[in-house]
């Protein structure tokens, strides 16, 4: 949702909520908003005003219920490898992802990845979160881990990657089974 989207739901949200109060406010028994409404509805200068008032919150109430039903297909995300003379080249980041978790998980230490990978402009920037074994040293696995993953993200996909940051998401704790 844009900026002129959510100014509009945030004013037609007011509008609502001051009406609603008014409603709560004549069912308790203040009479006055009736009176009102009813020298409203005698007087067509002011019939006309709000009219053309109430007429605006609707197209608005209208357009903010469309707004919020429009769905905008996503264009799969691709990482853009080459172009030749035959046309443009490209890998889409889930086929990177794929990649990246094959690569991790093949880490002695790595128990969980989750990859998510952005396209910058020089080519993509990775991101992971990783589960390691209690047993490992994190700085290694890390390491090892961030040097493995660019390595076969540039020489599979042919993509330049810009950065791999890792981010130690939980340590592996092992389950054993009771014996008794």
């Amino acid at each position: 949702m844009n900026s002129a989207n959510k100014l509009i739901a945030y004013l037609y949200t007011i509008i609502l909520t001051a009406l609603a109060g008014v409603l709560v406010t004549v069912m308790v028994g203040w009479q006055e908003p009736l009176q009102y409404l009813a020298q409203i509805v005698n007087d067509p200068n002011l019939r006309w005003g709000v009219g053309i008032g109430s007429l605006a919150v609707f197209v608005l109430g209208i357009y903010t219920l469309l707004s919020c039903i429009k769905t905008t297909p996503q264009k799969p995300q691709d990482a853009h490898i080459e172009t030749t003379s035959l046309g443009a080249v490209s890998i889409t980041i889930e086929a990177i992802e794929n990649l990246v978790q094959k690569t991790g998980q093949g880490i002695v230490g790595v128990k969980e990845i989750r990859p998510v990978i952005k396209p910058v402009e020089e080519g993509v920037a990775i991101y992971v979160k990783v589960v390691v074994n209690p047993d490992v040293e994190i700085v290694q696995v890390t390491h090892d881990l961030q040097e493995r993953i660019k390595e076969a993200v540039k020489k599979t996909a042919g993509v330049h990657v810009c950065e791999v940051k890792v981010l130690i998401d939980g340590i592996h704790r092992e389950v054993r089974g009771r014996v008794e």
